[in-house]
């Protein structure tokens, strides 16, 4: 626990790298609900991980999985949001859980979600062109009949291609990141109309396209590839010689191990937490709705999508094409199987496809900025406590950004783009970078249901003093994130076809291996290198004659 439960007075602030963090308060509360939607792109996770459980897991209910998610995501959003007015900082999980457990836990959580957001920037960052630019202009090649758009949108899904895309997306975004916040937020605002456009216009697509008719478009669009006169059936004849249950009835057990994968994306609504320092009203009740308003605009949109492509596609054919889409001698189609190239077979024409391809790769930025806050605002916080050099809390006094820490992350981002492009094993890295997620939502949980008792002159006059049946809404949140945590983590350790390494394996096979091989010793790495740092960081600091744990016992200063 964190040593000694007094407040200091804030004159005592001398403790700090400075007397002010020299971020400005730029974001909207508009900008914060957009950015909670972002580590979720709904545009992305319908084309990648939507369907992919029909097919590996028997009997799934899409609906069901997607409400365990959204109930998961609204506790542990609830937690975050309510500690998260009372102390507005930037830093995330880390300014949350230093100032009600201990600095030591909360650097440790720090470090795992920092993995997390590293791993998923090279991943995402080579899928730029592994599913965004590339396919796209494959599909375009095809609208217009280009041999040359198709191969080169092929070439560049190759490396080292794929790792330049990744590494210009990123610098170009830490760029713009480092030239201003207000900046940044205008970028993001354009790139989700632009990409929520794309959305829409599929969902009006299919809804207006009927089952008969989206069969037809399928069949004339595959024939030049299958020369099958119906691929449509011919997908569904090859999915069940493979095994695959195209009509099974719902499996209640699959669709709950499901979950877990809906998990990994859809509980990550509360992100906003790593910017509340520069959000607008981020001590106020706002902070909290921001979280839920991200919640709502992204399963909204997902389900929407769901109900529209059941309609139009058929689940029973969304389930085989799925499964056949990793056999090359049956699937001979250009592009995987996404709703972005369902769609855009409706109304093969030039025009249509560019805009719908357009719209899709705007997704891809989006999700790559994300992954750059999280361990920008980590670093910044813990050098303005002090744990780590001053340097690392350098904040531009023109642009009111952490330039160095971005160009630091940057850099570091090359060799998580060159693990995702070059290594065969990267997919088992990203199975590894949700489970670091789940120790995160439990501290915040036992943060939640002990701040209003340790740091009641912080929680007493918070907009977070809410009561319910006598008891602080914050332990009832609290205890749903710790459970929330507890239930994803679990699924993932006990079930192999989630992706974890050595998962359904027991608790010594899972933590006395290497970090790269098990997720219980991933998660114990992260915190031994957190107890390290701060422990040497205070050992260090104390030889200046400063006491750093002196800065836990009150909120940062602005």
């Amino acid at each position: 626990m964190a040593e000694g439960v007094a407040e200091r007075p804030v004159a005592a602030q001398a403790q700090f790298a400075r007397r002010a963090t020299g971020f400005v308060r730029d974001i909207r509360v508009r900008d914060a609900v957009i950015f909670n939607v972002l580590p979720a792109c709904p545009g992305l996770v319908l084309a990648l991980s939507m369907f992919w459980v029909l097919s590996t897991f028997t009997g799934v209910s899409l609906y069901l999985a997607i409400v365990i998610t959204i109930a998961c995501a609204f506790l542990i959003s609830g937690a975050f949001g309510l500690l998260s007015q009372i102390m507005p900082r930037s830093g995330g999980d880390y300014i949350l859980i230093s100032r009600s457990l201990h600095p030591a836990l909360a650097i440790g959580s720090s470090i795992l979600i920092g993995t997390s957001a590293m791993l998923a920037m090279g991943y995402w960052g080579v899928f730029t062109a592994n599913i965004c630019i590339g396919p796209m202009l494959t599909m375009f090649g095809v609208s217009v009949g280009s041999h040359w758009l198709q191969n080169a949108g092929v070439t560049l899904t190759h490396h080292p291609w794929n790792m330049i895309i990744g590494f210009v997306e990123v610098a170009i975004l830490a760029g713009i990141m480092a030239s201003g916040t207000r900046r940044m937020m205008r970028v993001q605002l354009w790139l989700f109309v632009a990409a929520s456009a794309g959305l829409v216009v599929a969902a009006i697509m299919l809804l207006v396209t009927s089952h008969g008719g989206f069969v037809g478009d399928f069949n004339s669009y595959a024939h030049p590839f299958t020369h099958q006169a119906n691929t449509y059936n011919y997908f569904l004849a090859q999915a069940k010689a493979g095994g695959t249950n195209v009509h099974a009835p719902t499996n209640l057990h699959n669709t709950i191990i499901a979950s877990g994968a809906f998990i990994a994306f859809g509980v990550w609504t509360w992100y906003s937490v790593n910017y509340a320092g520069e959000i607008r009203q981020a001590g106020t009740r706002r902070n909290w709705y921001s979280m839920l308003g991200g919640l709502a605009l992204t399963f909204i949109p997902i389900l929407v999508m769901v109900l529209l492509l059941e309609k139009t596609v058929g689940y029973p054919f969304l389930t085989a094409v799925n499964a056949v889409s990793g056999n090359a001698k049956v699937y001979t189609l250009p592009n995987q199987p996404w709703w972005i190239t369902l769609v855009s077979m409706t109304a093969n024409n030039g025009v249509f496809v560019a805009f719908m391809g357009l719209t899709f790769v705007c997704w891809a930025p989006l999700i790559v900025y994300t992954q750059i806050v999280q361990p920008v605002r980590a670093l910044f916080a813990w050098a303005f406590d002090q744990v780590i050099p001053e340097k690392i809390a350098t904040v531009n006094e023109r642009t009111h950004t952490p330039v160095f820490s971005l160009g630091l992350i940057a850099v570091a981002s090359i060799f998580f783009l060159y693990l995702a492009a070059y290594s065969s094993s990267f997919l088992k890295y990203v199975a590894l970078s949700t489970i670091v997620g789940f120790p995160t939502f439990i501290m915040i949980g036992i943060s939640a249901i002990v701040f209003p008792y340790r740091r009641r002159g912080s929680y007493e006059p918070s907009v977070s003093n809410i009561k319910f049946l006598g008891l602080p809404l914050l332990v009832y949140f609290g205890a749903g994130s710790i459970a929330a945590g507890i239930f994803g983590g679990w699924l993932w350790l006990k079930y192999p076809l989630l992706g974890l390494p050595n998962a359904g394996k027991s608790i010594g096979n899972q933590l006395f291996t290497s970090p790269l091989n098990g997720g219980l010793a991933l998660v114990a790495t992260g915190l031994i290198a957190g107890a390290i740092i701060y422990y040497v960081g205070r050992a260090w600091r104390r030889t200046q004659g400063i006491d750093i744990a002196l800065n836990y016992l009150e909120i940062p200063p602005e």
